[in-house]
Protein backbone atom coordinates (compact mmCIF):
# COMPACT_ATOMS: atom_id res chain seq x y z
CA UNK A 1 0.00 0.00 0.00
CA UNK A 2 1.22 3.14 -0.67
CA UNK A 3 2.23 5.83 2.06
CA UNK A 4 1.30 9.16 1.56
CA UNK A 5 4.98 10.66 2.08
CA UNK A 6 5.66 14.07 4.89
CA UNK A 7 5.71 16.75 2.52
CA UNK A 8 2.13 16.10 1.44
CA UNK A 9 0.22 19.68 2.09
CA UNK A 10 -1.78 20.01 5.42
CA UNK A 11 -4.98 20.41 2.80
CA UNK A 12 -4.24 16.92 1.33
CA UNK A 13 -4.17 15.65 4.90
CA UNK A 14 -7.49 17.29 5.88
CA UNK A 15 -9.01 15.94 3.00
CA UNK A 16 -7.68 12.12 4.22
CA UNK A 17 -9.50 13.10 7.61
CA UNK A 18 -12.67 14.67 6.39
CA UNK A 19 -13.29 11.23 4.50
CA UNK A 20 -12.47 9.45 7.70
CA UNK A 21 -15.37 11.21 9.65
CA UNK A 22 -17.44 10.14 7.00
CA UNK A 23 -17.15 6.50 7.05
CA UNK A 24 -17.06 6.74 10.73
CA UNK A 25 -20.03 8.68 10.83
CA UNK A 26 -22.27 6.32 8.12
CA UNK A 27 -20.80 3.42 10.38
CA UNK A 28 -22.38 4.75 13.73
CA UNK A 29 -25.45 6.81 12.23
CA UNK A 30 -26.48 4.23 10.10
CA UNK A 31 -27.75 2.02 13.81
CA UNK A 32 -28.03 4.88 15.55
CA UNK A 33 -31.71 5.65 15.83
CA UNK A 34 -32.86 2.05 15.59
CA UNK A 35 -30.80 1.12 18.70
CA UNK A 36 -33.71 1.54 21.29
CA UNK A 37 -35.86 -0.46 19.01
CA UNK A 38 -33.33 -3.27 18.76
CA UNK A 39 -32.71 -3.77 22.15
CA UNK A 40 -36.30 -3.60 23.11
CA UNK A 41 -36.49 -7.36 21.81
CA UNK A 42 -34.18 -8.52 24.06
CA UNK A 43 -35.09 -6.65 27.36
CA UNK A 44 -38.18 -4.50 28.59
CA UNK A 45 -38.20 -0.54 27.52
CA UNK A 46 -38.21 0.21 31.27
CA UNK A 47 -34.62 -1.03 31.20
CA UNK A 48 -33.54 0.60 28.52
CA UNK A 49 -31.88 3.29 30.72
CA UNK A 50 -29.91 1.00 32.77
CA UNK A 51 -28.34 -0.49 30.02
CA UNK A 52 -27.62 2.75 28.27
CA UNK A 53 -25.92 3.92 31.85
CA UNK A 54 -23.56 0.72 32.34
CA UNK A 55 -22.66 1.91 28.69
CA UNK A 56 -21.98 5.40 30.25
CA UNK A 57 -19.99 4.45 32.61
CA UNK A 58 -17.38 2.45 31.13
CA UNK A 59 -17.01 5.22 28.46
CA UNK A 60 -16.03 7.55 31.61
CA UNK A 61 -13.55 5.55 33.05
CA UNK A 62 -12.20 4.92 29.68
CA UNK A 63 -11.85 8.70 29.08
CA UNK A 64 -9.92 8.96 32.30
CA UNK A 65 -7.09 6.72 31.02
CA UNK A 66 -7.40 7.83 27.03
CA UNK A 67 -4.77 10.75 27.67
CA UNK A 68 -2.38 8.68 29.29
CA UNK A 69 -2.90 5.88 26.97
CA UNK A 70 -1.51 8.55 24.42
CA UNK A 71 2.06 9.09 26.28
CA UNK A 72 2.48 4.89 25.32
CA UNK A 73 0.81 4.84 21.48
CA UNK A 74 0.26 7.20 18.85
CA UNK A 75 -3.26 8.60 18.41
CA UNK A 76 -3.20 7.11 14.75
CA UNK A 77 -2.62 3.28 16.48
CA UNK A 78 -4.89 3.90 19.85
CA UNK A 79 -8.00 4.19 16.50
CA UNK A 80 -6.98 1.54 14.55
CA UNK A 81 -7.28 -0.76 18.02
CA UNK A 82 -10.58 0.58 18.58
CA UNK A 83 -12.18 0.56 14.81
CA UNK A 84 -11.20 -3.23 15.18
CA UNK A 85 -12.73 -3.93 18.69
CA UNK A 86 -15.96 -2.01 17.40
CA UNK A 87 -15.87 -4.06 13.79
CA UNK A 88 -15.68 -7.48 16.45
CA UNK A 89 -18.58 -5.84 18.28
CA UNK A 90 -20.81 -5.19 15.23
CA UNK A 91 -20.31 -9.06 14.33
CA UNK A 92 -21.60 -9.86 17.67
CA UNK A 93 -25.05 -7.47 17.42
CA UNK A 94 -25.01 -8.65 13.78
CA UNK A 95 -24.90 -12.55 14.46
CA UNK A 96 -25.40 -13.05 18.08
CA UNK A 97 -28.37 -15.37 19.21
CA UNK A 98 -28.27 -14.97 22.99
CA UNK A 99 -29.69 -12.01 24.77
CA UNK A 100 -27.01 -11.30 27.53
CA UNK A 101 -24.61 -11.88 24.27
CA UNK A 102 -26.24 -9.26 22.51
CA UNK A 103 -26.80 -6.89 25.51
CA UNK A 104 -22.90 -7.18 27.00
CA UNK A 105 -21.95 -6.65 23.79
CA UNK A 106 -24.31 -3.78 23.18
CA UNK A 107 -22.94 -1.84 26.63
CA UNK A 108 -19.65 -1.91 25.35
CA UNK A 109 -20.50 -0.37 21.85
CA UNK A 110 -22.24 2.91 23.83
CA UNK A 111 -18.53 2.98 25.75
CA UNK A 112 -16.56 2.66 22.81
CA UNK A 113 -18.06 5.11 20.39
CA UNK A 114 -17.32 8.29 22.70
CA UNK A 115 -13.91 7.23 23.10
CA UNK A 116 -13.49 6.70 19.03
CA UNK A 117 -14.65 9.98 18.48
CA UNK A 118 -12.44 11.37 20.66
CA UNK A 119 -9.28 9.84 19.14
CA UNK A 120 -10.40 11.25 15.83
CA UNK A 121 -10.82 14.41 17.41
CA UNK A 122 -7.02 14.64 18.35
CA UNK A 123 -6.31 13.55 14.93
CA UNK A 124 -8.14 16.34 13.37
CA UNK A 125 -7.17 19.14 15.51
CA UNK A 126 -3.79 18.43 15.11
CA UNK A 127 -4.00 20.09 11.65
CA UNK A 128 -6.41 22.54 12.55
CA UNK A 129 -5.33 25.82 12.19
CA UNK A 130 -6.95 28.44 14.49
CA UNK A 131 -8.02 30.74 12.54
CA UNK A 132 -9.79 28.36 10.32
CA UNK A 133 -11.25 26.22 13.46
CA UNK A 134 -14.96 27.31 11.99
CA UNK A 135 -14.38 26.35 8.80
CA UNK A 136 -12.68 22.86 9.36
CA UNK A 137 -15.05 21.55 11.57
CA UNK A 138 -17.77 22.75 9.28
CA UNK A 139 -16.30 20.68 6.54
CA UNK A 140 -15.96 17.30 9.14
CA UNK A 141 -19.33 17.93 10.61
CA UNK A 142 -20.80 18.16 6.73
CA UNK A 143 -18.85 14.88 5.51
CA UNK A 144 -20.06 13.24 9.26
CA UNK A 145 -24.07 14.76 7.99
CA UNK A 146 -24.10 13.68 4.44
CA UNK A 147 -23.97 10.08 6.53
CA UNK A 148 -26.40 11.10 8.76
CA UNK A 149 -29.14 12.14 6.45
CA UNK A 150 -28.82 9.42 4.53
CA UNK A 151 -28.99 6.47 6.87
CA UNK A 152 -32.40 6.19 8.46
CA UNK A 153 -33.97 5.70 5.29
CA UNK A 154 -31.68 3.23 4.64
CA UNK A 155 -32.14 1.97 8.40
CA UNK A 156 -36.02 1.88 8.35
CA UNK A 157 -35.92 0.15 5.08
CA UNK A 158 -33.60 -2.68 6.20
CA UNK A 159 -35.16 -3.21 9.34
CA UNK A 160 -38.40 -3.54 7.91
CA UNK A 161 -37.69 -5.77 5.22
CA UNK A 162 -34.81 -7.74 6.86
CA UNK A 163 -34.39 -7.05 10.44
CA UNK A 164 -32.03 -5.32 12.29
CA UNK A 165 -29.19 -7.51 12.44
CA UNK A 166 -28.37 -6.91 8.46
CA UNK A 167 -28.14 -3.14 9.94
CA UNK A 168 -24.85 -3.88 12.14
CA UNK A 169 -23.51 -5.90 9.36
CA UNK A 170 -23.55 -3.02 7.15
CA UNK A 171 -22.14 -0.85 9.54
CA UNK A 172 -19.01 -3.36 9.51
CA UNK A 173 -18.65 -2.40 5.90
CA UNK A 174 -17.56 1.21 6.49
CA UNK A 175 -15.37 0.44 9.33
CA UNK A 176 -12.90 -1.18 6.42
CA UNK A 177 -12.15 2.11 4.64
CA UNK A 178 -11.67 3.92 7.51
CA UNK A 179 -8.85 1.65 8.78
CA UNK A 180 -6.76 2.10 5.99
CA UNK A 181 -7.35 5.53 5.72
CA UNK A 182 -6.17 6.40 9.35
CA UNK A 183 -3.29 3.52 8.58
CA UNK A 184 -2.15 5.79 5.31
CA UNK A 185 -1.74 8.47 7.75
CA UNK A 186 1.25 6.60 9.41
CA UNK A 187 4.19 8.87 7.97
CA UNK A 188 1.89 11.87 8.11
CA UNK A 189 1.36 12.64 11.55
CA UNK A 190 3.73 14.45 13.36
CA UNK A 191 1.82 14.21 16.64
CA UNK A 192 2.12 16.12 19.74
CA UNK A 193 3.96 15.29 22.77
CA UNK A 194 0.22 15.14 25.33
CA UNK A 195 0.27 16.07 28.92
CA UNK A 196 0.54 12.76 31.10
CA UNK A 197 -1.92 14.69 33.16
CA UNK A 198 -5.18 12.81 34.60
CA UNK A 199 -9.10 13.98 33.73
CA UNK A 200 -9.38 14.76 37.92
CA UNK A 201 -6.38 16.93 37.31
CA UNK A 202 -7.94 18.98 34.59
CA UNK A 203 -10.96 19.14 36.14
CA UNK A 204 -9.41 20.40 39.01
CA UNK A 205 -7.15 23.12 37.21
CA UNK A 206 -9.86 24.33 35.25
CA UNK A 207 -11.93 24.91 38.20
CA UNK A 208 -8.93 26.48 40.22
CA UNK A 209 -8.20 28.79 36.98
CA UNK A 210 -10.09 32.14 36.96
CA UNK A 211 -8.97 33.13 33.81
CA UNK A 212 -11.44 34.40 31.47
CA UNK A 213 -10.14 31.29 29.04
CA UNK A 214 -11.15 28.95 31.85
CA UNK A 215 -14.57 30.20 32.86
CA UNK A 216 -15.39 30.51 29.07
CA UNK A 217 -14.03 26.24 28.68
CA UNK A 218 -16.36 25.50 31.52
CA UNK A 219 -19.52 27.82 29.71
CA UNK A 220 -19.41 26.00 27.08
CA UNK A 221 -18.52 22.06 28.68
CA UNK A 222 -22.26 23.27 30.15
CA UNK A 223 -23.21 23.61 26.69
CA UNK A 224 -22.33 20.69 24.99
CA UNK A 225 -23.79 18.79 28.09
CA UNK A 226 -27.12 20.52 27.24
CA UNK A 227 -26.73 19.58 24.00
CA UNK A 228 -25.64 15.85 24.36
CA UNK A 229 -28.43 15.58 26.83
CA UNK A 230 -31.15 16.45 24.45
CA UNK A 231 -29.52 14.45 21.57
CA UNK A 232 -29.05 11.05 24.15
CA UNK A 233 -33.23 11.53 25.51
CA UNK A 234 -34.13 12.05 21.87
CA UNK A 235 -32.58 8.97 20.25
CA UNK A 236 -33.77 6.79 22.66
CA UNK A 237 -36.96 7.61 22.91
CA UNK A 238 -38.26 9.78 20.04
CA UNK A 239 -38.48 6.31 17.89
CA UNK A 240 -40.49 4.43 20.35
CA UNK A 241 -42.70 7.37 20.66
CA UNK A 242 -43.56 7.25 17.05
CA UNK A 243 -44.25 3.75 16.96
CA UNK A 244 -46.68 4.61 19.55
CA UNK A 245 -48.23 6.78 17.47
CA UNK A 246 -48.41 4.57 14.64
CA UNK A 247 -45.72 4.78 12.00
CA UNK A 248 -43.99 1.92 10.85
CA UNK A 249 -39.85 1.84 10.57
CA UNK A 250 -40.25 2.58 6.90
CA UNK A 251 -42.44 6.08 7.60
CA UNK A 252 -39.67 6.79 10.52
CA UNK A 253 -36.55 6.31 8.18
CA UNK A 254 -38.34 9.07 6.12
CA UNK A 255 -38.95 11.15 9.05
CA UNK A 256 -35.55 11.16 10.20
CA UNK A 257 -33.90 11.76 6.89
CA UNK A 258 -36.22 14.86 6.44
CA UNK A 259 -35.33 15.93 10.32
CA UNK A 260 -31.54 15.65 9.92
CA UNK A 261 -31.24 17.80 6.96
CA UNK A 262 -30.35 20.90 9.06
CA UNK A 263 -26.71 19.28 10.17
CA UNK A 264 -26.56 18.27 5.84
CA UNK A 265 -27.39 21.93 4.98
CA UNK A 266 -26.21 24.94 7.68
CA UNK A 267 -22.95 23.80 9.59
CA UNK A 268 -20.74 24.57 7.40
CA UNK A 269 -22.04 27.63 6.46
CA UNK A 270 -22.16 28.45 10.05
CA UNK A 271 -19.22 27.70 10.58
CA UNK A 272 -17.87 29.99 8.21
CA UNK A 273 -19.78 33.27 8.89
CA UNK A 274 -18.48 32.60 12.68
CA UNK A 275 -15.21 32.89 11.46
CA UNK A 276 -15.61 35.54 9.19
CA UNK A 277 -18.50 37.96 9.85
CA UNK A 278 -20.48 36.88 13.69
CA UNK A 279 -19.24 35.41 17.20
CA UNK A 280 -20.29 32.21 17.99
CA UNK A 281 -22.42 33.57 20.96
CA UNK A 282 -25.50 34.92 19.00
CA UNK A 283 -26.13 31.25 16.52
CA UNK A 284 -25.86 29.86 20.12
CA UNK A 285 -28.24 31.76 21.47
CA UNK A 286 -30.60 31.60 18.29
CA UNK A 287 -30.04 27.72 18.27
CA UNK A 288 -31.32 26.96 21.90
CA UNK A 289 -34.87 29.16 20.96
CA UNK A 290 -35.35 27.24 18.24
CA UNK A 291 -34.42 23.62 19.91
CA UNK A 292 -36.53 24.72 23.25
CA UNK A 293 -39.62 25.85 21.09
CA UNK A 294 -39.75 23.03 18.48
CA UNK A 295 -39.13 20.57 21.43
CA UNK A 296 -41.66 21.75 23.31
CA UNK A 297 -44.06 22.09 20.34
CA UNK A 298 -43.87 17.86 20.06
CA UNK A 299 -46.04 17.83 23.07
CA UNK A 300 -48.31 19.72 21.46
CA UNK A 301 -48.57 17.44 17.94
CA UNK A 302 -51.10 14.66 17.81
CA UNK A 303 -51.47 14.49 13.74
CA UNK A 304 -50.90 11.27 12.29
CA UNK A 305 -49.40 13.52 9.35
CA UNK A 306 -45.59 12.48 8.50
CA UNK A 307 -45.57 15.86 6.81
CA UNK A 308 -46.11 17.37 10.08
CA UNK A 309 -43.98 15.46 12.40
CA UNK A 310 -41.33 15.99 9.74
CA UNK A 311 -41.57 19.37 10.05
CA UNK A 312 -41.24 19.74 13.85
CA UNK A 313 -38.67 17.70 14.24
CA UNK A 314 -36.97 19.34 11.64
CA UNK A 315 -37.18 22.63 13.86
CA UNK A 316 -35.30 21.12 16.31
CA UNK A 317 -32.73 20.07 14.36
CA UNK A 318 -32.04 23.93 12.85
CA UNK A 319 -31.79 24.81 16.59
CA UNK A 320 -29.51 21.73 17.54
CA UNK A 321 -27.38 22.40 14.28
CA UNK A 322 -26.43 25.71 15.50
CA UNK A 323 -25.27 24.69 18.88
CA UNK A 324 -23.40 21.87 17.83
CA UNK A 325 -21.04 23.50 15.31
CA UNK A 326 -20.71 26.55 17.19
CA UNK A 327 -19.82 25.13 20.71
CA UNK A 328 -17.23 22.86 18.52
CA UNK A 329 -15.69 26.32 16.60
CA UNK A 330 -16.05 27.93 20.01
CA UNK A 331 -14.25 24.89 22.49
CA UNK A 332 -11.42 24.47 19.60
CA UNK A 333 -10.50 28.10 19.24
CA UNK A 334 -10.06 27.89 23.04
CA UNK A 335 -7.83 24.94 22.94
CA UNK A 336 -4.73 24.20 21.52
CA UNK A 337 -3.42 20.50 20.18
CA UNK A 338 -1.46 19.30 23.03
CA UNK A 339 -4.75 19.83 25.40
CA UNK A 340 -5.78 16.11 24.96
CA UNK A 341 -6.95 15.97 28.82
CA UNK A 342 -9.10 19.39 28.19
CA UNK A 343 -10.63 17.31 24.87
CA UNK A 344 -10.97 14.53 26.61
CA UNK A 345 -12.99 16.21 29.42
CA UNK A 346 -15.08 17.65 26.46
CA UNK A 347 -16.22 14.19 25.28
CA UNK A 348 -16.86 13.23 28.51
CA UNK A 349 -20.09 15.10 27.72
CA UNK A 350 -21.64 12.84 25.55
CA UNK A 351 -20.89 9.49 27.86
CA UNK A 352 -22.46 11.46 30.89
CA UNK A 353 -25.44 12.70 28.79
CA UNK A 354 -25.70 8.78 28.42
CA UNK A 355 -25.43 8.10 31.89
CA UNK A 356 -27.76 10.77 33.22
CA UNK A 357 -30.64 11.51 30.22
CA UNK A 358 -31.99 8.08 30.10
CA UNK A 359 -32.50 7.97 33.79
CA UNK A 360 -34.29 11.50 34.05
CA UNK A 361 -36.23 10.77 30.80
CA UNK A 362 -37.67 7.58 32.48
CA UNK A 363 -38.36 8.93 35.46
CA UNK A 364 -39.82 12.10 33.83
CA UNK A 365 -41.86 9.55 31.63
CA UNK A 366 -43.63 7.64 34.68
CA UNK A 367 -44.22 11.26 36.55
CA UNK A 368 -45.86 13.39 33.51
CA UNK A 369 -46.12 10.51 30.56
CA UNK A 370 -44.36 10.62 27.18
CA UNK A 371 -45.94 13.84 26.01
CA UNK A 372 -44.97 16.03 29.02
CA UNK A 373 -41.37 14.82 28.95
CA UNK A 374 -40.64 16.90 26.04
CA UNK A 375 -42.29 19.90 27.21
CA UNK A 376 -39.98 19.43 30.15
CA UNK A 377 -36.94 18.41 27.52
CA UNK A 378 -37.57 21.84 25.84
CA UNK A 379 -38.14 23.67 28.78
CA UNK A 380 -34.44 22.63 29.70
CA UNK A 381 -33.29 23.32 26.68
CA UNK A 382 -34.28 26.78 26.79
CA UNK A 383 -32.36 27.27 30.21
CA UNK A 384 -28.90 26.78 27.50
CA UNK A 385 -29.53 30.45 27.36
CA UNK A 386 -28.01 30.80 30.82
CA UNK A 387 -24.77 29.79 29.68
CA UNK A 388 -24.26 31.41 26.28
CA UNK A 389 -24.48 35.33 27.59
CA UNK A 390 -21.86 35.04 29.52
CA UNK A 391 -19.68 33.79 27.35
CA UNK A 392 -16.99 36.46 25.87
CA UNK A 393 -16.89 36.20 21.57
CA UNK A 394 -14.11 35.12 19.51
CA UNK A 395 -14.85 38.26 17.53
Amino acid sequence: MELIPPAQPQKKILRILYISMFFSSFHYYIFLYIQSTFLSRYVSENYLSLIYGIGAIISLITLFFVPKIFGRISDRRFTLILISIEALICLTLAFGQLAFLIIFAFIFQQALIPVLAFALDVLLEDYSKNRDVGLIRGISFTASNIALVSSPILAGYLGTKYGFGIIFYLSILFLFPLFILVFRLRKNLHEPTYHNQSIIETVIKIHNDFSERSRDIQLIFKVNFLLQFFYTWIVIYSPLYLLHQGFNWGQIGIIFSIMLLPFLLFELPLGRIADRWLGEKEILAIGFAILGASTIAIAFVHSQSMLVWATVLFMTRVGASCIEIMSETYFFKQIHKDDAPIISLFRFTRPLSLLVAPIAAAFTILVVGETGAFLILGILMIFGLRFVYPLVDTR
